[in-house]
């Protein structure tokens, strides 16, 4: 076995490490983001929501500003 036969099975190694990687990856981002569904709903039903109405600049330059809603406890906004 020379050289370049080494640097290719180290390479089609990684390459399946970096594959198997993702894919466990993506499992857990996906368990992740459906437990922060279910949270978000369980927060959102049992809050008392205390409503604060805040401008965020994103254009300091142009003056331009964008309202935002969200609750003083939870941190959810109204579009949650």
């Amino acid at each position: 076995m020379n050289c370049k036969d080494n640097n290719t099975n180290f390479l089609i190694q990684m390459r399946c490490d970096i594959e198997r990687e993702i894919m466990t990856l993506t499992n857990i981002l996906n368990k992740k983001n459906d437990q922060l569904k279910f949270l978000t709903k369980i927060v959102k039903q049992n809050c008392n929501h205390e409503w604060i109405v805040d401008n965020i600049d994103i254009y300091p330059e142009f003056a331009e500003d964008l309202q935002i809603k969200y609750c003083k406890h939870c941190l959810l906004n109204d579009n949650t």
